[in-house]
């Protein structure tokens, strides 16, 4: 998630939510919003969810989430076969 600085010139992040139904967005963990003029939100990798979890479950702090979203280097699978490979291992840890 993401929210308005406080004099409102940029969109920094604020935490994490997910999707409860349509374009309704829950906050999960803590939110560190500083003003509510503006909140966004963008989607993430399957991959990158792990590193949501690890927030969420107090693990990583939100400088530390920042950074890992911010250098994540996507990797595209070779073939359909290695997408389905990496699909059901990101089931198998819970990643929907």
């Amino acid at each position: 998630m993401l929210g308005s600085n406080a004099d409102n010139s940029h969109l920094v992040p604020a935490g994490v939510g997910e999707v409860i139904s349509g374009n309704r967005i829950q906050s999960v963990g803590k939110t560190r919003f500083e003003v509510l003029d503006s909140i966004a939100y963008n989607r993430v990798m399957p991959e990158q969810r792990l590193d949501l979890r690890a927030y969420q479950m107090g693990e990583i702090g939100l400088q530390e989430l920042t950074i890992r979203l911010q250098t994540f280097v996507y990797d595209p699978p070779e073939d359909e076969a290695e997408a389905i490979s990496r699909a059901k291992a990101l089931q198998e840890q819970g990643i929907k």
